[in-house]
């Protein structure tokens, strides 16, 4: 995204004032305007079932990821080995 910011204004230098406008509004200017129009609250109460939902997947794909850690470490750690699977004196 910084790439694109600094790629603007030397694609389009007529348009650089108004760029740069711009960026300054949508870092400083928006989030106070938002909160004091009330917007800011209807846009949390839209966002916050897709940012649970989001928030649910990531952690379950991450829990998935420990345990599957946990699992290999313990059958790296074994002992047994099943006759079946590991092959025997002289085979390959």
């Amino acid at each position: 995204m910084i790439a694109v910011s600094l790629l603007v204004p030397l694609y389009f230098p007529a348009y650089a004032g108004h760029y740069l406008f711009l960026l300054l509004f949508l870092g400083f200017g928006l989030r106070p305007l938002l909160e004091v129009t009330g917007l800011s609250g209807y846009w949390e109460r839209l966002e916050d079932p897709f940012q649970r939902r989001w928030s649910a997947t990531e952690l379950k794909k991450h829990r998935r990821a420990v345990e599957q850690r946990v699992r290999q470490a313990a059958l790296k750690k074994r002992r047994y080995r099943d006759p079946e699977t590991t092959p025997g004196p002289g085979q390959k």
